[in-house]
């Protein structure tokens, strides 16, 4: 229940086992589309000696956790939240894709603002603190940290054979 900090979060609950089935369903259904381009807010890469669980370990211990609510991108290893601990009806969410690229932002949570999550409305790089959280666990993007959406730097891509079984028990997908 450390993860639950709002009345809605809490009614949320029992939806979450079965959100990726919900998902799917309203994939398949036509109401959204399934992502089909990386979001924006590029924060780095990870560096060459950190691998991947380590990162997950890290964002574990400061208190990022697997999230069922958030859609998919397109080669996305590893999703994951925090609920912002000066107001828990925002969340800062990281994503990282198989060639090693890290990118995060702040926004609404699903369960309290579920409209203006769906929208994309408040989101925000917060850039600087998400440096400051794990920073100097990534190579910083040589992209902007706006608008680098579907895009790729091929000089820095090394890929990752996806989410390892040390991660399935915590935050991996």
């Amino acid at each position: 229940m450390k993860n639950v900090k709002t009345i809605n979060q809490l009614l949320f609950l029992p939806l979450k086992p079965i959100f990726p089935h919900i998902r799917s369903g309203i994939i398949r259904l036509g109401i959204v589309k399934k992502p089909t381009s990386r979001q924006p807010y590029a924060l780095g890469y990870l560096r060459k000696d950190v691998p991947l669980p380590e990162f997950a370990e890290k964002l574990r211990t400061i208190n990022f956790h697997k999230e069922n609510m958030a859609f998919i991108d397109p080669d996305e290893i590893l999703g994951v939240r925090k609920l912002d601990p000066k107001n828990p009806r925002f969340q800062y969410h990281v994503r990282v894709y198989k060639n090693g690229e890290v990118r995060g932002h702040h926004e609404k949570t699903p369960e309290d603002h579920p409209i203006d999550h769906f929208k994309e409305v408040g989101f925000e790089p917060r850039y600087q603190e998400f440096m400051s959280m794990f920073g100097n666990m990534l190579r910083p993007t040589i992209t902007p940290a706006v608008g680098t959406q579907g895009k790729r730097d091929r000089t820095m891509q090394r890929q990752y054979p996806g989410p390892v079984r040390a991660m399935e028990r915590g935050v991996a997908r």
